[in-house]
């Protein structure tokens, strides 16, 4: 709730940010996220809204990768209240979500692609594993490739 949040939020702005859980990627998130609260809202989209409501440059939203479907939801409702809220979307990679899938969302809705994560965190440190390689050039590798999925930034002001 606020009272969790607003110390963090507090040092949003000062060269400072957070990030607050809005919609996981683990199965297990669909025991409570998609719960529905008094507004007739699912639990994760009340989050989102409680982001717009404590939004100040600095506060993001953490977005799972494996369901694009609710990160574009969630895409479109922070665009339709005009807020530029920075998402830190895990899940692509070992979890199964897709990098190229993910911009490829973000793009649709018209989001600036360079102020969100895209986070493959196991991808990149496990692909020593794929690669059969030394651990640097195996991560090397697989930045190279994500970046590859999520495409080229150039056109971006």
């Amino acid at each position: 709730g606020s009272d969790s949040v607003a110390p963090f939020i507090n040092y949003c702005g000062k060269g400072k940010g957070v990030y607050v859980l809005v919609r996981t990627s683990n199965p297990g998130a669909n025991d409570l996220q998609q719960l529905r609260t008094e507004t007739g809202r699912k639990l994760f989209m009340e989050t989102a809204a409680n982001v717009i409501k404590w939004h100040k440059p600095g506060v993001g939203a953490v977005v799972g990768a494996t369901n694009t479907a609710e990160l574009e939801k969630i895409a479109k409702f922070f665009a339709a209240a005009q807020k530029k809220i920075p998402l830190l979307i895990p899940g692509v990679g070992t979890q199964g979500g897709s990098a190229r899938e993910v911009a490829a969302v973000l793009r649709k809705n018209g989001s600036d692609i360079r102020i969100h994560r895209i986070n493959s965190s196991s991808g990149i440190s496990y692909a020593y594993e794929r690669y059969d390689s030394d651990y640097v050039a195996a991560a090397e590798k697989a930045v190279k490739e994500l970046n590859k999925e999520i495409g080229d930034l150039s056109g971006y002001k």
